[in-house]
């Protein structure tokens, strides 16, 4: 879903539209060549580098986990504003320099050569923006051996890129159209190139501004704040003597509590709780929790929390006979029959005129022969 969630990058709107305003004047400019003869080459070289530096910013948007693509603006219109664009195209420059002063056999090799490590080039200045990454043979090994067997889908792209391109020079098209179909291969290239360095971001060691790792992260960071103001909120009423106002505060969290993170929420809410000075704190938080877990059918949480309860306060009991019974009968069904004779015993014995119920005392009489 990563690659295709990029490749659809430069087929929406903010981007069909700069790839139809190109088109249409770069077929404008080539239909005046013959009266203007090399100043067409002017309007040329500045869409081509507003085409260039949309397709960094794509490519940048895709490698950084982006869902929209980039809004053209009138600020990528023209040769200057921005080295990376203008990278390989000097580049371009140099290797065809190079092979033709060369010549022979090695010319075809070198511009092969250039043409394999361009996907690596292009995805090392996608991550580092660093002009020197471009070229420099350590950034390109380590991107390459980051990208792996990847690397041969960014090829086989690049490949069909070239061969699409060639049959719509060749092809009798109008111009925008044509124009138009060849922004759009590059503009895939490079959207699929940043793609595949987001997917291997961890193996590439690169941390774009959107990830799924830094979502979890900042959502934990987030979670773990509400839940120390819970606490916080929970213990100023208990500090004060206000069980009520302990109790609706946590109520109320728990009513907006995420239910995947209860448990461990729970957990560290009682480790807290039993290093409060005042240990009715602790009975609290504890009670509450049980009764509401037990009302909304959440009878595995509620024991982990009762069993926690008992082993920070050992005289722990709930406050109805309903839920004692209740969690006591689920207890003995998990195979937890201390933990139930515990709960059962705690709550006969936690008031003077307290009294088990007859399905208590009958539970009771049950784990004592059992």
């Amino acid at each position: 879903m990563t690659l295709l969630r990029a490749l659809a990058m430069p087929f929406q709107f903010t981007s069909l539209l700069m790839v139809g305003a190109i088109a249409v004047a770069a077929a404008l400019a080539m239909a005046v060549v013959d009266a203007v003869g090399m100043l067409v080459v002017v309007p040329l070289v500045f869409l081509l580098s507003w085409l260039n530096k949309y397709a960094f910013a794509l490519l940048d948007h895709a490698a950084n986990g982006e869902r929209d693509a980039p809004v053209a603006s009138l600020e990528m219109l023209g040769p200057f504003g921005g080295a990376r664009p203008l990278v390989h195209v000097v580049l371009a420059v140099a290797v065809y320099a190079l092979a033709d002063g060369i010549g022979g056999r090695w010319g075809p090799w070198i511009i092969g050569a250039a043409l394999l490590l361009f996907p690596a080039s292009v995805g090392a200045l996608a991550m580092h923006q660093r002009l020197l990454d471009a070229v420099s043979p350590i950034a390109l090994w380590r991107t390459l051996r980051g990208l792996s067997l990847w690397y041969l889908l960014l090829l086989g792209a690049m490949a069909v890129c070239g061969a699409g391109g060639y049959l719509l020079v060749r092809f009798p098209l109008p111009g925008p159209i044509r124009y138009g179909l060849l922004e759009l291969l590059l503009l895939c290239l490079y959207a699929l190139i940043g793609g595949v360095v987001y997917m291997r971001r961890a193996a590439l060691g690169f941390e774009p501004v959107v990830s799924p790792e830094w979502a979890a992260e900042r959502d934990a960071v987030q979670h773990e704040r509400r839940r120390q103001q819970a606490i916080d909120l929970i213990y100023g009423a208990v500090r004060v003597r206000d069980a009520a106002r302990a109790r609706a505060a946590l109520l109320s969290w728990l009513d907006a509590a995420d239910g995947r993170r209860l448990g461990t929420d729970l957990q560290v809410m009682l480790a807290q709780a039993a290093q409060w000075p005042e240990q009715r704190g602790l009975q609290t938080v504890a009670r509450t929790a049980v009764a509401q877990l037990l009302r909304k059918h959440q009878q595995s949480i509620a024991l982990e929390t009762a069993t926690t309860a008992l082993a920070h306060a050992p005289d722990f009991a709930l406050d109805a006979d309903g839920d004692t019974v209740a969690l006591a009968r689920y207890a003995q069904l998990c195979g937890r029959r201390a933990t139930a004779r515990a709960l059962l015993d705690n709550f006969a014995h936690s008031a003077p005129d307290r009294r088990l119920s007859e399905q208590g005392a009958t539970l009771r009489r049950e784990l004592e022969n059992g």
